[in-house]
Formats: C-alpha cells, sequence, structure tokens
C-alpha cells in the first residue's frame, strides 16, 4: 500500500492544526511530509471587508483592504478566490488593514477576510469583495474577475462544524 486515510470525525478547534506525516520501511523513517494546515471557520462573527479607494482601480495604484470585526480577535487574513499561496496575515484587535499595490490585472479577483485568535481557529468569512483593476493605457474596461469564489475553496477547503465552507459559499 503507498497510501493511507486518516480520518477526522468531526473538525473542530482541537483537530485544527498542522499535520505531517511519514512512513517506515522496515526499520527506515521517511522524511515527513510538507505540513498540510487544517482550519476550522465558523467559530467567531462575520468581519466586514472593504476596499479604499474604490473596488474599480487603475493598473498602478494603490488599493487598501481593511477587515473588521464587532468583537476583538487577534489576528485578521484576507484571502483571494483562486490563489494558493498562504493568505496575507495582519495583527489588530478590532480590524487591519491590507495594502496592495501598486495593483496590476494581476490583482483583479474577489477577496474574503476572516478573524481569528489563533492560526487555526477562524471566524465566519467576510462577504466577498470584487477588485477590478482597469490594465494598460489601451485596455478601456475592468475586466471581469479570473476565478468566481467558489473556485477559489477547491484550494481552501475550510470547515464549520459538519458543512465546508465550500458548499456555504456555492449557496451564496
Amino acid at each position: 500500500m503507498n497510501w493511507v486515510k486518516f480520518p477526522i470525525p468531526a473538525m473542530t478547534s482541537h483537530t485544527a492544526g498542522q499535520y505531517r506525516c511519514s512512513y517506515r520501511s522496515g526499520e527506515l523513517w521517511s522524511e515527513l511530509s510538507d505540513p498540510l494546515e487544517l482550519v476550522v471557520t465558523g467559530l467567531y462573527d462575520t468581519p466586514t471587508l472593504s476596499v479604499e479607494p474604490r473596488s474599480e482601480v487603475t493598473s498602478g495604484e494603490n488599493v487598501t483592504f481593511r477587515c473588521q470585526l464587532a468583537t476583538a480577535t487577534s489576528t485578521f487574513f484576507l484571502l483571494k478566490a483562486g490563489q494558493s499561496s498562504r493568505p496575507q496575515l495582519r495583527y489588530g484587535n478590532l480590524w487591519a488593514e491590507f495594502h496592495l499595490g501598486p495593483v496590476t490585472p494581476a490583482h483583479r479577483g474577489t477577496y474574503r477576510c476572516f478573524g481569528s485568535y489563533n492560526n487555526h481557529a477562524w471566524s465566519f468569512p467576510s462577504k466577498p469583495v470584487k477588485l477590478l483593476v482597469k490594465g494598460d493605457a489601451g485596455d478601456t474596461t475592468f475586466a471581469p474577475t479570473e476565478h468566481t469564489a467558489s473556485d477559489y475553496w477547491d484550494s481552501y477547503e475550510l470547515t464549520t462544524g459538519t458543512q465546508s465552507q465550500k458548499d456555504i459559499i456555492q449557496n451564496i
């Protein structure tokens, strides 16, 4: 056998975290796998995400996303739909700002934020905010985003209790 499943019966703040695996062949152990981050969402209130100066900007402008939560937290995460890299992290009590820029058409997309008391137990997601970026001088339109909110959750499997975040967002 070259694979094995390790079921997690219920995703909670206790089962969320960083996981690695290794295997043994005879007396020899393999190196540890790359880490897998499991996050549980829906443990806190829903934050509000806004963008300044506006959601439709021209390439070269600076943009600031502001994530705000009514109850105090310690960390905020900003995620872009379809992006496979780690989410951006900022520390804050009731809000945090994420500065982007100068923006390019590559920054186009749908963004959401979360609040958290630790890296693996997050709030509900904010409502999505679409950033539209007008390209170079010849580009006179604000292009639509490349990915939808549901595409994004394919790369970050976030769960709340019994229902996956991907399922929740597809129903919005």
